[in-house]
């Protein structure tokens, strides 16, 4: 029997996507390097019927994501998300002109290409989970939804949720063994705007070959369509339909990557598995620790494909040298298998979820991962990877700073409309199971406590640390106050501080430091 609990199931998906909807993350000085050049390239198509986004870096600014081939300028990135933000790039073009035009274009492809399919994505595992393992199935669903990483990439014009949304909806219906064809360009529309994705796609396409022999065609037919489409795209920018953008990589530092191992991944590191799984900077322990669960192999069928696609993801980027993903919350590159974790946590918590304390960790592990998904949304929502702890850290030095996301709203109604979805968010445990009324209070008693202990424990900042707060706070967000770059020049002390400082400030050394 579908309890209440159940029903509400679709409300943190709900608040979700108001938040996305509410929030504006557009910065006209931050030249956002994985979000703009996306743009670019869909203003371009508009523009000029061109893939080249040369016109539109010199007239909104370069960045280092970017790859070129025979003088002319592309991004650097798979190409999936580009049909998505076409009908953003035709509206901004129609109703906006100069700076305008790339902000409206910005704000309205990110619902289309993010926004939109996260909504997708998380209703389809709230029904999953929930008619598959009752309240425990429910729980998890919200907790990825509304107290994971998983919130902010839906806000962002990032590829995650995107091919989040296309990994899930195509293991269903693998699954279920309906619609095949659609299923493989699913998994293929996946891999052609994530690429390490497609070996996701692959495996799954092979188990599912083992155990319905030729029955999959279909399946294997859909997948190679967006692959084909890919080898053209390849083809028309870089000469070669085998010629990915990251291999033409325009910055220094990402082309040496791209030239190591296979497409620049080499084999397994420990100390790549430790960072996403367990470090404090990027590791799922901190950042969403009830999805660890989703790494142990259940037998259930749907269970065991999400285990093996979300292992293989795993696997594969502990050999990339940059598996820290840059300036995101929390393991970017693991954030396209959330949704699949999510299914094995589900499997393994219905199997012990008649046990009082099971619930109650499970909730503490919802009341963590309330910061770690909130606060990007409240401030700047792009985390260094050398803050260990960033939502202590990072997003929160900068919130008490007065460092606020724009929204809809300004002033402070924005802020406060944001605080208000997360006790709605907060309140949907209202409807937790009867005879364990007490477990959410003690969770959330628990959580904080947590919280404030790793606010009092975190170690003191950096150098470099402090001084990427205050681009962030000077230059990037330009908030009001004190600027935290002068009193971080009164700071320095070393010659390598000084050096670091003017660095980051695009300036000459001052006399006598050349």
């Amino acid at each position: 029997m579908e309890t209440k609990f159940q029903r509400f199931g679709w409300l943190p998906s709900a608040v979700g996507f108001a938040a996305i909807l509410w929030v504006l993350p557009f910065w006209p000085a931050f030249v956002s390097p994985n979000e703009w050049p996306r743009v670019y390239q869909g203003l371009a198509v508009v523009h000029r019927g061109s893939l080249a986004v040369n016109e539109e870096v010199g007239e909104w600014g370069a960045c280092e994501d970017l790859s070129s081939a025979e003088g002319k300028l592309y991004p650097n990135k798979a190409p999936g998300l580009l049909p998505l933000l076409l009908p953003a790039a035709g509206l901004a073009h129609v109703v906006a002109h100069g700076p305008g035009e790339l902000r409206l274009a910005y704000l309205v492809g990110r619902i289309l290409a993010s926004g939109l399919p996260w909504l997708f994505a998380s209703l389809l595992l709230a029904r999953e989970l929930g008619r598959r393992w009752g309240e425990a199935g429910t729980l998890v669903a919200g907790t990825l939804v509304l107290a994971t990483p998983w919130l902010p990439a839906g806000a962002l014009l990032f590829s995650h949720a995107l091919a989040g949304a296309c990994l899930l909806a195509g293991l269903v219906l693998l699954s279920q063994h309906k619609s095949l064809l659609f299923a493989g360009l699913l998994l293929g529309w996946a891999a052609v705007s994530e690429y390490p994705t497609a070996l996701v796609g692959l495996f799954w396409l092979v188990i599912s070959s083992w155990r319905g022999r030729w029955r999959v065609w279909p399946a294997w037919l859909g997948f190679a369509v967006p692959l084909a489409l890919l080898a053209v795209y390849n083809w028309v920018c870089f000469g070669s339909p085998f010629v990915l953008s990251s291999a033409r990589e325009l910055y220094p530092q990402f082309s040496a990557l791209s030239q190591q191992g296979f497409f620049g991944i080499g084999w397994p590191r420990l100390s790549n598995f430790w960072l996403l799984l367990f470090s404090p900077q990027r590791g799922m322990l901190f950042w969403a620790p009830f999805l660890l669960l989703g790494l142990l192999p259940r037998k259930e069928p749907l269970c065991l494909e999400a285990w093996v696609g979300a292992l293989a993801l795993l696997v594969l980027l502990s050999g990339y040298p940059n598996a820290h993903g840059g300036w995101f919350p929390g393991p970017r590159y693991l954030i396209s298998v959330f949704p699949l974790l999510a299914v094995g946590a589900a499997g393994a918590l219905a199997f012990r979820w008649h046990l009082p304390w099971v619930r109650g960790v499970a909730l503490v592990a919802f009341f963590l991962g309330l910061p770690a998904a909130w606060l990007p949304l409240f401030t700047f929502p792009f985390s260094p990877p050398e803050f260990p702890l960033a939502p202590v850290t990072f997003h929160w030095p900068l919130l008490q700073a007065g460092t606020f996301m724009p929204t809809l709203a300004s002033g402070g109604f924005g802020l406060w409309l944001l605080v208000l979805l997360v006790t709605v968010a907060a309140a949907w445990l209202v409807f937790f199971p009867s005879g364990t009324r007490l477990v959410p209070a003690l969770a959330l008693t628990v959580s904080a406590a947590l919280w404030f202990s790793a606010g009092s424990w975190s170690p003191a900042l950096s150098f470099r640390q402090k001084l990427e707060l205050a681009v962030v706070h000077d230059l990037y967000t330009g908030t009001p106050g004190e600027s935290w770059l002068v009193r971080l020049q009164r700071e320095a002390r070393s010659d390598q501080e000084q050096r670091l400082l003017y660095r980051f400030l695009h300036q000459p050394p001052p006399p006598g430091k050349e």
